[in-house]
């Protein structure tokens, strides 16, 4: 069988498969002052902002294998397309298989009062997050739609998952144009809507929830526990659908590759 190399594109991911040498037509290697020879697709090199300013990946073009559904950590995702789970390639993913996936993927490993999903704790989290971190609380858990959400106790039995769970995270990140300079208030919203979470969800006292939080927290959390409360019960794909379109940078949405 012949062999078949990927060529990703260093700016946005988006990749190119082929058994011959040749790069599809618009793309080039381009010589750059840091990362020396990259390669870039016709998209990115029609946007300034790749080439002139900030390379959202570094380093030279880099064949990786190409998941095909035969390798032993092969992942089959909504969109039809494969990712190998020891060395993902996230320009073969879409927004639509992070959507179901979240969707489809109960907080508290299920042991909860009703289904309350990953991409509900996401849109939610969204809407109480300052502005400027709005978008990096929507997609922060995104690689939980091909790992799962694994519980902490869990996590801390698996040495290599958060191994794992990085390399993803980096990679997802960059395929989404997820910024990471906010994960300070990240975190701080993560833990308001778990707070927000154990009393809608899991039943706790607002008094034992809420402990140590500040008043600013605190209003916040009582917001999400009354819009998790009040949430209807239906698929929250396509919601998260939506609000990813509300939020993610116009690159993004320009990107034929990230459409839903």
């Amino acid at each position: 069988m012949e062999k078949r190399t990927t060529h990703v594109c260093t700016g946005c991911e988006s990749s190119f498969t082929s058994g011959a040498e040749e790069l599809p037509k618009g793309w080039r290697i381009v010589d750059d002052p840091e990362d020396g020879k990259i390669l870039l697709c016709d998209s990115c090199l029609k946007i300034s902002k790749f080439v002139k300013t900030q390379m959202l990946t570094g380093g030279a073009p880099t064949p990786i294998r190409v998941a095909d559904g035969c390798g032993d950590y092969d992942l089959g995702l909504r969109s039809g397309a494969f990712i190998d789970l020891t060395d993902p390639d996230y320009s073969r993913v879409e927004i639509r298989d992070i959507a179901a996936g979240l969707a489809r993927e109960c907080r508290f490993a299920g042991q909860i009062h009703g289904y309350y999903p990953v991409a509900l704790h996401c849109v939610i989290g969204s809407m109480i997050a300052p502005p400027d971190v709005q978008y990096a609380f929507l997609m922060h858990d995104g690689v939980e739609a091909i790992l799962k959400d694994i519980p902490k106790p869990l996590k801390n039995l698996l040495p290599d998952y958060s191994r794992i769970e990085a390399t993803h995270e980096a990679r997802f990140f960059k395929r989404f144009m997820v910024p990471t300079d906010g994960k300070k208030q990240v975190k701080r919203i993560d833990n308001i809507m778990l707070a927000a979470e154990n009393v809608a969800v899991r039943n706790q006292s607002r008094g034992h929830a809420f402990r140590g939080m500040t008043a600013v927290d605190m209003k916040l959390a009582d917001e999400a526990v009354e819009t998790i409360q009040s949430a209807p019960f239906k698929s929250w794909e396509y919601p998260f659908l939506e609000r990813f379109h509300e939020l993610a940078p116009l690159e993004a949405l320009e990107n034929r590759r990230i459409a839903a």
